[in-house]
């Protein structure tokens, strides 16, 4: 990432809740969809010429939810392809960019192994924002 997408250029913004409570998760599991989620943003920066790249990581509690946000400055998302982002092996880049598994993967974890959600919003003329919502409480627990 460091060479293909300039991620040393990407500037991070960390906005954490500082009481936020824990949660039970698998830490692999939602290092992998948060990677992935860095990983598309840089990649869909790479394209944007005319800002400075950025990536807020948001995190904050929504009633009974533990949230994390991953929001970039890039193009955003084309609203024609929005509904399709998280089906297997739907993607936008060009052959040998991707695999189109990584949201798929990534909803699968959140949604299916830890019963939380996953969904993308369009921030008009800046961006996408990713949010991850995790119960509190585990399900079934």
């Amino acid at each position: 990432m460091k060479k293909e997408f300039n991620i040393l250029n990407v500037k991070f913004v960390k906005e954490y809740s500082p009481d936020l409570p824990e949660i039970s998760c698998m830490i692999v599991d939602m290092e992998q969809v948060i990677i992935n989620l860095i990983k598309n943003s840089c990649q869909a920066m790479a394209v944007t010429v005319d800002k400075v790249p950025q990536i807020t990581i948001r995190t904050k509690q929504r009633g009974q939810m533990a949230v994390i946000e991953v929001e970039d400055n890039g193009p955003g998302i084309a609203e024609g392809i929005r509904q399709n982002i998280f089906d297997p092996f739907f993607t936008t880049k060009d052959v040998g960019q991707g695999t189109g598994l990584g949201l798929s993967v990534s909803y699968a974890l959140v949604c299916g192994r830890h019963g939380g959600s996953l969904y993308a919003e369009n921030i008009p003329g800046n961006g996408a924002l990713f949010v991850i919502e995790l119960p509190l409480l585990r399900v079934g627990a």
